[in-house]
């Protein structure tokens, strides 16, 4: 596949819309062509943003008392009249379309209709981007196994005084690093191989909107692990666990369960 039919097929991609066939032809493309793999980068940073933007807005504030005024017949149905029984078939009806109507304003981002201020795990952006980002197999910008090459990599392509982290277990070899994003936020993604397995690190920006997101999370769970708070969660069959580190979010995933995973982030370590 050249880069010309690639990019013809960039939207699907990003959407999840190709046969299987088509996605394994066009992510080989894409470990080979740079160019390419940022032009998903983008896409998958603009559908996101626009999302955002374009989020269904709260029902009006007279939507609750037009419901509660056709519910308030409910009393008055059993033993009514032939023609108080149709004004409250008739107002069910309405009722009923109403709730349909909530239900299609629903973005994609979100699981179910509630009114409490929690959020599911799939429906908090960072978890699904560092999952993504695990996904794309993207190849990486610099090879090297020394935490302090990558660091100072990092710190020259995008300013972030991070630090790469690096394992005791010795199965965990690091492979390299390459720039990506979490959201609108730019970010490195560290590779490391686990006897043949794949780990993803990656690393960004603290900001109160992540931080926000996270505190947000209804399904998320909270352990010490190898001396520090980590919060994780399952999105699409992986584990996320996160921890915050002067500054930065250090974002983990890979292909293994949830204790395989949360025992080798107790062996991560920090300068």
């Amino acid at each position: 596949m050249d880069c010309l039919l690639a990019q013809r097929h960039l939207d699907g991609y990003v959407d999840g819309e190709l046969s299987p066939s088509v996605v394994l032809e066009l992510e080989t493309h894409l470990t080979e062509c740079s160019k390419c793999q940022n032009k998903v980068e983008f896409a998958r940073r603009l559908k996101h943003s626009l999302r955002i933007q374009f989020a269904a807005a709260p029902a009006p504030v007279g939507l609750r008392e037009s419901i509660t005024a056709v519910l308030g017949h409910e009393g008055e149905v059993e033993g009514g009249s032939p023609d108080r029984r149709l004004r409250w078939t008739a107002g069910w009806g309405v009722f009923a379309s109403v709730a349909a109507a909530l239900v299609f304003m629903v973005t994609d981002d979100t699981v179910a209709l509630h009114a409490t201020t929690h959020a599911s795990v799939a429906s908090i952006p960072v978890f699904g981007d560092i999952v993504e980002r695990h996904r794309d197999r993207a190849p990486t910008e610099i090879e090297t196994q020394e935490p302090d090459q990558v660091a100072r990599w990092v710190g020259d392509n995008l300013g972030l005084r991070m630090e790469a982290v690096a394992f005791s277990e010795p199965k965990v070899r690091l492979q390299g690093v390459r720039l990506s994003h979490v959201g609108s936020l730019e970010a490195a993604k560290l590779y490391y191989n686990v006897g043949g397995r794949r780990l993803t690190a990656v690393v960004f920006e603290a900001t109160p909107e992540v931080l926000g997101q996270v505190k947000a999370g209804s399904e998320l769970h909270k352990e010490r692990i190898g001396g520090r708070d980590v919060i994780y969660g399952s999105v699409q069959g992986y584990t996320v666990p996160l921890f915050e580190h002067n500054g930065l979010m250090y974002g983990f995933t890979g292909d293994f369960d949830r204790a395989q995973l949360l025992q080798l982030l107790g062996s991560a370590q920090l300068p």
